[in-house]
């Protein structure tokens, strides 16, 4: 067998299985199967006639194999389960994981059990994420619970499409128990072997939390298990800009550290079965992700081939873990944790190690020492430029921006993180021991300090993250593409350092550009609020302002604010306008004015006497307030934002413009129907956005002098429709609202 077979056929596998789930064409499984091995037979004794036919052969037998058993699995046990939407049952069920607690309520994980809890299903066990009534003592893998649940399936609220979200993670259909007088939990006399290594990573969290601080702590479990729970917004945020995310996920990174472990500890033969063992421990503690399935399968080949004095194929084994993966949930090849994973090592197996071969090239040149002291840090940028190769596009299409400050936070902290996991690791197993535990604690703090040093000062660099909506980041990409595939092309021909060098000015040219768009953007946000208002207006990174502050229900507004200005480099709000003093737009502005300082206030010249009216002036009363009193439109605040502001409401509300770019957001959230039918008899008004709340539906119509190319209402109640004819957009259907235009600079033309 030729050895690009096995690539060939999981290729064609994964592309068949990935059709089928996402786009479910019509495929009548009954009949597919054999009609597939049918056409397999007919098909080999035409193709196998030579390299090329055999090749295609093997296309063949991978989409075929891939589209027969996705269907077979989603008419067998993704269609059933899904069929259960709308149904309640009185269920027993296991817990298979540590909940998420929220104000009255928890999310955990349950397996089902089907013959005891009455539900027609040919497989005798499914997995469900559940929604459960709090419990005095946290629920634990292991605990049996009786309850009656409705199953449903995941929504799509937000534009994010819940089902297949859960999907990809093996779960099918999801539940809520919404009778707590139907819940009880019954604890396990002692803990069933299948679920200890669950609890043995839960209790080594705790440890970690008792001998270090928190920061540190919540760091060392998103390297050690893959667990962010604990870390703060602001350290997730500077992992992600600096393109240090992939360590806070447990992946191949984390086994070879633990392989490295074993190794150096008890030497290689020793060592790799010890690993080996390890890793059936290690592979539950962290959540058997795919990301850490596949590097655990790819490492137990390499180590059996080492035993069996066999060559190893990482390109093999890569296809086999990612066989292994879809035949145990085809869906799972929509989860971008996958995805990432596999593209990345494929990235790093066919570009990682030739590149780490030219980058270590005129290396050879240096005095001994010199050459390894710099080699690792050749190594890691080889390593971070490989894995890019092919996960930038998903990226893109993900996030929409990519980090190119990743190859330099990954050259700053070079065998660092190796060296944190090991101390890790070490802290877990040792730290009782005073004298040793306290030395592995301050050196697991400076490490500590050291990486989030780095993620914060390179993702200071703003600049560094390309966004896909600006027109030279795209080119820049496409281009960048075109000049690796001519540089493979014509390898022979051009030397190595002159491609290498054409990328690099490509990278600087758009990081330059980059920075200067990001100094003259005019950006909007209109937060997914429920019934409240909360909007941010920004201008490169000196002038912010925000028009209201308030969520509804469980939606608190304050915290996606902060995660905005902490990832655009605000620290410091410079205008605040207040549309209305009451509960939906102003909710949470005694917890913002707490925590942000802010510039300057606008408020409505009168309000309606309310003790909660009373609460946010007194939160205000340290601060410059302006009632609004102007009774035409006027500019409010720095010029370079756009804002303008019109009184209505015999004073009492205020309606916000915002000229963005070629168009026009105006914002009249706080008036009620009878309200914007005063505010535009006389003059009228006209936009190209309009922001409402989901009251203005209840009439069915706008008034005739207000008019706009299209509604938006921030709220996650209520349906896209039409409202007088103009299309209406809601945030449970397309999520937060997200406008930018690039100003001209200062004495250019518009």
């Amino acid at each position: 067998m030729q050895w690009y077979f096995v690539p060939l056929f999981t290729l064609a596998f994964a592309a068949a299985v990935f059709v089928q789930t996402g786009y479910d064409p019509v495929l009548q499984w009954e009949w597919f199967l054999p009609a597939v091995a049918v056409i397999c037979v007919l098909s080999a004794t035409v193709l196998c006639r030579s390299a090329q036919g055999r090749a295609v052969l093997c296309l063949l037998l991978g989409a075929g194999a891939g589209f027969a058993y996705a269907g077979l699995f989603t008419g067998m046990v993704h269609q059933p389960l899904a069929s259960l939407d709308g149904k309640r049952a009185a269920v027993s069920a296991v817990v298979t994981g540590y909940p998420d607690q929220y104000a009255d309520t928890q999310r955990v994980a349950l397996e089902i059990d089907t013959d005891q809890s009455g539900i027609s299903f040919w497989m005798p066990k499914f997995s469900t994420a559940a929604y459960l009534p709090l419990t005095e003592q946290p629920l634990a893998p292991g605990d049996r619970v009786q309850a009656k649940l409705s199953f449903y399936t995941g929504t799509d609220t937000g534009g994010f499409d819940r089902a297949a979200y859960y999907a990809g993670q093996n779960v099918h259909i999801l539940a809520e128990c919404d009778n707590p007088l139907s819940f009880s939990v019954e604890r396990p006399p002692s803990t069933p072997w299948r679920f200890l290594p669950q609890h043995w990573a839960h209790a080594l969290e705790e440890r970690l939390r008792d001998r270090l601080n928190e920061g540190d702590a919540a760091l060392l479990q998103g390297i050690l298990f893959g667990n962010t729970d604990g870390l703060s917004m602001e350290t997730e945020q500077a992992f992600q800009r600096a393109g240090l995310s992939h360590v806070l996920a447990v992946s191949g990174m984390n086994v070879g550290f633990l392989a490295l472990f074993f190794t150096l500890v008890l030497g290689k033969r020793v060592g790799l079965i010890c690993s080996l063992l390890a890793l059936l421990v290690f592979v539950p503690m962290t959540g058997a992700t795919p990301s850490v399935v596949r590097a655990a399968v790819m490492y137990a080949i390499a180590a059996f081939g080492f035993f069996l004095r066999r060559e190893h194929s990482a390109l093999h084994s890569l296809c086999a873990a990612l066989l292994l993966l879809l035949v145990q949930n085809p869906y799972a090849v929509n989860s971008l944790s996958l995805q990432l994973s596999f593209l990345a090592t494929l990235g790093l197996i066919l570009f990682g190690t030739p590149l780490q071969r030219k980058l270590c090239a005129p290396l050879r040149r240096l005095p001994t020492a010199g050459r390894k002291a710099l080699a690792p840090f050749a190594d890691a940028a080889a390593c971070s430029v490989g894995a890019s190769a092919f996960t930038t596009p998903v990226l893109l299409h993900a996030f929409g921006y990519v980090s190119a400050a990743a190859v330099l936070a990954n050259v700053l902290t070079v065998g660092v993180f190796a060296l944190l996991f090991i101390c890790g690791l070490l802290l877990c197993i040792l730290g009782a021991v005073p004298a040793v535990g306290a030395v592995l604690a301050a050196a697991v703090h400076g490490l500590c300090a050291y990486v989030t040093a780095v993620a914060e000062g390179v993702g200071s660099l703003r600049f560094l993250l390309l966004s896909w909506d600006f027109w030279y980041v795209r080119i820049g990409i496409w281009v960048l593409y075109a000049l690796a595939i001519a540089g493979l092309l014509a390898r022979r021909r051009v030397p190595f350092a002159y491609s290498a060098a054409a990328a690099c000015a490509l990278v600087l040219l758009v990081a330059g550009l980059n920075a200067d768009t990001l100094s003259r953007k005019h950006a909007v946000e209109v937060f997914s609020s429920g019934s409240g208002q909360c909007i941010a207006v920004s201008y490169g990174q000196d002038q912010l302002a925000v028009i209201d502050c308030a969520g509804a229900g469980n939606q608190d507004a304050v915290t996606p604010l902060l995660a905005y200005m902490n990832w655009n480099g605000f620290d410091e709000i410079d205008l605040l306008i207040l549309t209305s003093l009451d509960k939906t737009h102003a909710r949470d502005l005694p917890t913002l004015l707490q925590t942000v300082p802010v510039g300057q206030i606008i408020l409505p010249e009168t309000h309606r006497e309310s003790e909660f009216a009373n609460q946010v002036l007194d939160a205000a009363a340290q601060l410059p307030v302006t009632r609004w009193s102007a009774e035409t439109e006027r500019p409010a605040g720095d010029t370079r934002l756009g804002l303008s502001l019109l009184l209505g409401g015999d004073g009492r509300k205020l309606g916000v413009r915002i000229a963005q770019g070629d168009r026009e957001i105006l914002t009249l959230h706080s008036f009620t129907p009878a309200m914007l039918e005063a505010l535009v008899q006389d003059s009228g008004l006209s936009c190209g956005t309009l922001i409402l709340s989901e009251g203005a539906l209840e009439e069915g119509a706008l008034p005739s002098g207000l008019r706009a190319l299209q509604i938006y209402i921030p709220s996650t109640y209520v349906r896209s429709q039409t409202l007088s004819g103009v299309p209406v957009q809601t945030a449970r259907d397309v999520g937060e609202l997200h406008l930018q235009s690039i100003r001209p600079r200062e004495g250019g033309s518009a």
